[in-house]
Order: structure tokens, then sequence, then C-alpha cells
């Protein structure tokens, strides 16, 4: 009999793809076979979903749906943060026309199991556990670049967050297990790891912090590349800089949410920075490093974000070097403070700011590509064409690039020096 077949579909940030990695790894181990979301045919459909958005939430229950149409007698499970958020608020709730099973964030460890027992299968073995998983999944088919999750949970309590809400208490994976991971990752081939945790700048095994970790990595001989997800400023992000600042095997690319530029609503959002604290990090990493990336995370239209609180957030984007911005309209999320905060912004005042904010964030990160002409840049390929004898991958700062010239492979580290570029991806000559 053949086996029975899984396809997952994840939606939301790498933490989440890390976590389906571990799942597809714990599936396999169980007997099961992984295929593709879009397979002609599986026995039972995941939705890794999210919910930190309402347009997240919707995101996953719509693959639900597509999932459900394309194979009408699969069994499929919405997991994590979106069924963890239905169960909060219909706590009886095991299926409707489209969703088979729900299953929150403690019980999806224990995916295999209750797939065998909803199917009247043997279930196979115990679930991994974050304190013994050792595997560590690769982000690509092209087994170039792999997740490894070194940390849950996140007790900060913004106002307007719900991951607090959905996750586990804040948790840590032994550093002893992470270098295992990736010990095993770099004999496997892997060029470059991300480091990635709901709040990662939290990393904490006994007092060794996400600094000594790190330290431990750049120490394995020939090891991969290590990239870092986001860091919360006001955690550990000054040793992070210093530390990227001192080795070449850190990525040069620094994501520090920002949320909001003004003072008054970042007290409203319980941020635990100011305005002059953010921009001090900034300039401490411009002294400490020649060049990097710096990606980051704004909110508009927060409950009772005047005119004059939103065009103090364009001036602060406008003078700090930001290459990446991520712009999200305010989402109220049931639980949280903010959800039941007075004063909204209109929809469709909120959707403007965000046009704005992404308008003067793509002309940033042109300006920044335009400025790696002359420079030479490392870059992982993650594709090779053999026929015109180029590449593609993304530079240790997070930018695009297309290399050409010499005898290019997938899964190489190559050094070439940029000509120019087109529509913010890199031109490069090996």
């Amino acid at each position: 009999m053949p086996p029975t077949t899984i396809a997952i579909k994840t939606v939301g940030c790498r933490l989440n793809q890390a976590e389906t990695a571990e799942i597809e790894a714990a599936f396999r181990a169980a007997g099961f076979q992984i295929v593709t979301p879009r397979a002609q045919t599986c026995d039972v459909g995941i939705i890794h979903g999210c919910a930190v958005t309402a347009a997240a939430e919707r995101e996953s229950l719509r693959h639900a749906r597509t999932f459900r149409q394309r194979h009408p007698r699969a069994w499929i499970i919405v997991a994590g943060c979106a069924a963890e958020q239905t169960l909060r608020h219909v706590p009886s709730r095991t299926g409707n026309a489209v969703v088979d099973q729900w299953v929150g964030q403690t019980e999806k460890q224990r995916l295999p199991a209750l797939v065998a027992q909803a199917l009247n299968q043997t279930a196979g073995p115990p679930p991994l556990t974050s304190s013994d998983l050792t595997f560590a999944g690769w982000l690509n088919g092209r087994r170039t670049r792999a997740l490894v999750k070194v940390q849950d949970g996140c007790a900060f309590r913004c106002a307007y967050c719900i991951v607090p809400l959905l996750r586990s208490r804040q948790i840590s994976r032994p550093l002893s297990a992470i270098l295992s991971a990736v010990q095993r990752l770099s004999t496997e081939g892997c060029r470059e790891i991300v480091l990635t945790g709901a709040n990662l700048g939290c990393y904490n095994d006994h007092g060794r912090r996400l600094p000594d970790l790190l330290r431990a990595l750049v120490e394995i001989p020939q090891g991969p590349r290590i990239r870092l997800s986001s860091i919360e400023s006001s955690t550990v992000e000054t040793a992070v800089i210093e530390m990227m600042a001192q080795s070449d095997r850190i990525c040069r690319y620094l994501h520090l949410p920002l949320q909001s530029g003004d003072d008054a609503v970042l007290r409203r959002m319980g941020r635990r920075y100011s305005v002059a604290d953010y921009r001090e990090r900034i300039a401490f990493a411009a002294q400490s490093i020649e060049v990097f990336g710096l990606g980051t995370d704004i909110v508009t239209g927060f409950p009772g974000e005047s005119e004059s609180e939103y065009e103090n957030t364009v001036r602060l984007v406008e003078q700090l070097p930001f290459t990446n911005l991520h712009v999200f309209p305010f989402s109220p999320r049931p639980g949280t403070p903010a959800a039941a905060m007075a004063d909204t912004v209109p929809p469709d005042l909120k959707r403007k700011r965000v046009r704005r904010l992404n308008a003067i964030g793509a002309k940033k990160q042109a300006r920044f590509a335009a400025q790696q002409k002359g420079r030479q840049v490392t870059v992982l390929l993650e594709q090779v064409d053999q026929a015109t004898a180029s590449g593609t991958g993304w530079t240790s700062e997070y930018l695009a690039a297309r290399v050409q010239g010499g005898m290019l492979e997938v899964n190489q580290v190559v050094h070439p020096t940029v000509s120019g570029n087109e529509n913010g991806t890199l031109l490069a000559l090996a």
C-alpha cells in the first residue's frame, strides 16, 4: 500500500517556514510522503497558517478552500496561529464544510499522530520537540539556504500584537542542539542558515544569549554564512552589530522593526524604545559597518495616529538608511489592547499612508542598489543558467544579484564586481 501523502502550505513568517520544515521531518520519520501543495493528488492537506493580521488569517482560510476544491476527498487541516485564533474564539469547533480539523500551536507538534488517528492508521514515532530536535529544514528546493528555529514565544506584549496570545511562553533551543543542526547542514552542503524565532533577540539558553550563539556558529570550520531574521530593538542589537562588523560569516543585513517614527505612537503601542534610541542604534551600525542592508517593519494607521504623527514617521524613514521596508496597515486583533482603542484611522487613509511609505522605500532600495556599482559583493547562487553562463542569488546585504561569467554552479559563493543594476537587481561580473 503506498504511503499517505501530505501537502503543506505555509502562510506567514520565517518562523512558520522553519516550523513547517520540522513538521515535514516528523511526517517523513513517521512513514508519510510529503508532496507539494500543487500536487495532483494528496490524502491530507495542511495549511500552516498565520493570524498576525486579519489579511494573513483570511489568506490562511483561502488556502484551505483552495485545497478543498482541488482535493475534495482529502483531510483538510488548518494548523498553527490561524487555528489557535479560531480555537480561542470557538473552542468547541472541530470542522466545517472546508476544514476537517483545527490544530493549535501546542498540538501541531503531534500532527503525524493526529493525522494517523484521523485516518485510522497506526501512529508513528513520538513528536519531535524543541529540546531534542536537531533537524533544520531547507528553505528552498535547491538546498542552498536553510532556516534554523532557535527560539519561540514573546513576552513583550505590544498593544497591537497577537503573537504572545497565540504562541508559547518564551523558550530557547539548547545551544548544543543548534550547533549540531548547523554542523549537519554544513556537512550536507548548506551555504547559508537563517536564524529565526518569535523574538530572536530574546534567545537565552541558561544565560547564553544570541551573541554567544553567533560566536559559537562562526567558529564552525568552513561553516555556512549566517543571516539573522528580525531583531527587536532594546534586546541585544548593539552586540549583534558589533559581531556583524567583526565576522564576514555574518551577513551584513540588519532587520530592526521601527513600527512608528513618533514617540507618542510608540508609547501607545507599548514599544520599549524612543525614536532617539532607534536613531542611536542605526548610527552605531553605520559607524561600525561600512556597507550594510537595513530592513524595518512599520505599522500605519495605529489608533489615534494623527497626520503630524504620521509625518514624523515619513521624515524618519527618509532620513535613515533603510534598504527594505515592510509596511502594514494597522489590523485590530481580537484580545489585544489596541483592538479596543478609540479614534480609529479610516481604512482609505491607512492604505494611502501605506502606499506613500512603500514608494519611499522603493526609491531608497533603488538608491542603495545603485550605490553598489564598482563594489565587490558576496553572492550565494541559487539558480544557474548554463546556456547564458549566468546565475542569480542574494548578496550579504540582501540585494538580488545576477552574476555573469565564469564556471558558475548552484550553491556556490562567488565574489563578483557590480557593474550596474536593473530594476534593483545587481548586475555583476565574476
